[in-house]
Parts: C-alpha cells; sequence; structure tokens
C-alpha cells in the first residue's frame, strides 16, 4: 500500500511538468548553450523519484500511460524541457540517413519503439553533423554505456569524476549515481553525446 501510496504522489508531482513539455517542445526556444544544458539537467533532477517500467512500453505500454519511464526517457524529456525535440531529429535523420541505423525487421522507424531505443540515437549522436561525441563528460551530456542504456549527466566535478540522473530497472526509479558505479554495472561508457554549440 505504502509503495502505491508513494507511486501516486510522485506521479501527481511530476503532472504539470509532463503538461508544460509539449509547450516548450513546441515554441522551439533559442537561448545559449549554457542555458539549454543547466535547463535539461534540473528538469532530469526533477524527474528524481518517477517510478520504472518493468514492461518498458510491451503489452500495450501500461505503465507508461500513467508515467513510468524508462533509461532513454531522462534525456529525452530533459531536452524537450530545453526546447528541443531529439525524436523528431531522430526521425528525420532515418528517413534521410537510414544507413546512419541498424535498420531491421525488428527495428523499423514506423515503430513507435524505433525512438526510444538508445541505440538508434548511438547512430544519431555518431552521424549528424550538429551533435558531437566525447570521451570527456560535461553536465547535461546523455551519457551511452553501449547500445541499450543511457543516462543524463548532471554534475562533473574538477578531478573528473562525474554523476548521472538515470532510470534504472535495478532501482525501479530515477534517481542519481556516481560514474563509478554506473562503470562498475555497464562498463565504461561508449561515449558521452552533446548538441555543438554552433547549433544552439
Amino acid at each position: 500500500m505504502c509503495l502505491f501510496l508513494g507511486v501516486f504522489v510522485s506521479l501527481r508531482r511530476h503532472a504539470g511538468h509532463m503538461a508544460e513539455l509539449s509547450a516548450l517542445a513546441a515554441a522551439g526556444t533559442s537561448t545559449g548553450l549554457s542555458e539549454v544544458r543547466n535547463s535539461a539537467v534540473t528538469y532530469a533532477r526533477s524527474m528524481r523519484g518517477l517510478p520504472y517500467d518493468p514492461l518498458k512500453g510491451e503489452q500495450g505500454d501500461p505503465f507508461g500511460k500513467i508515467g513510468f519511464v524508462v533509461c532513454i526517457d531522462v534525456p529525452l524529456r530533459a531536452y524537450m524541457h530545453a526546447g528541443f525535440d531529439p525524436a523528431g531529429m531522430l526521425r528525420q535523420a532515418a528517413q534521410e540517413h537510414p544507413s546512419w541505423f541498424s535498420i531491421d525487421k525488428g527495428n523499423q522507424p514506423g515503430n513507435r519503439f524505433f525512438y526510444r531505443r538508445v541505440r538508434n540515437y548511438v547512430g544519431l549522436f555518431k552521424n549528424h553533423p550538429a551533435l558531437e561525441t566525447s570521451g570527456r563528460p560535461q553536465p547535461g551530456d546523455w551519457a551511452f554505456f553501449g547500445p541499450y542504456h543511457i543516462a543524463l549527466v548532471s554534475t562533473v566535478f574538477p578531478d573528473g569524476r562525474y554523476e548521472v540522473i538515470e532510470a534504472s530497472g535495478r532501482k525501479m526509479h530515477v534517481g542519481t549515481n556516481t560514474g563509478e558505479k554506473m562503470e562498475q554495472t555497464w562498463g565504461p561508457p561508449l561515449f558521452f553525446g552533446r548538441w555543438r554549440a554552433r547549433t544552439i
């Protein structure tokens, strides 16, 4: 009973943010790079406590319809809040440059899951001229831990240590984790992805 009450309260707390996403994404605000990244990090932090979707959108997406999330939802929603549309960028890229992606019978651009799969954003960040990858994290980066898990970098310390906001099936909610623990669990990050400064 306490678990479900906690989930209900968490979802209520984020209901206003969900309504805000569409308006901000449609507005397409143009701000400086640091402001965009700070806005994304702030929103990702506000997602902490949201429950993780154990079905990952399958079987009719019953949990997703009431606000449960998977790992890709953290950076996606964070950047939508900042006025960007990463899924729209992926959709256009898949139409114009299908060779960037591993498109097969189970991974078609016409499938709604195509735009919530980490591996497709790997192809996007590696190839799109508006995006870049790095081996060193910055706050606001998309942290790719292989082709199947992702988080958003929230803090980078002077000594190089970093923290992320992630939706994890291990914790069953969105929370903060250290880069060290992430690497112990998932291995070294594939790369850190970000928008190029000239595109902001």
